[in-house]
């Protein structure tokens, strides 16, 4: 769900707006910040959602 500039679900929902987001934009390439509360959660978001866009 794409929340004024944030792209907030899991791993493939965060996947698909992001691809989404690329065409509506016609970019070659997108820059993505996240936020988590630690390391260990931050590495495992980076996976899921890393995973969904390769």
């Amino acid at each position: 769900m794409n929340k004024g500039g944030f792209v907030i679900g899991s791993g493939g929902t965060v996947g698909e707006e992001v691809y989404e987001l690329g065409k509506r934009s016609l970019v070659d390439e997108m820059m993505i910040g996240d936020f988590y509360g630690n390391e260990e959660s931050g590495m495992k978001g980076d996976g899921l959602v890393g995973n969904e866009l390769m």
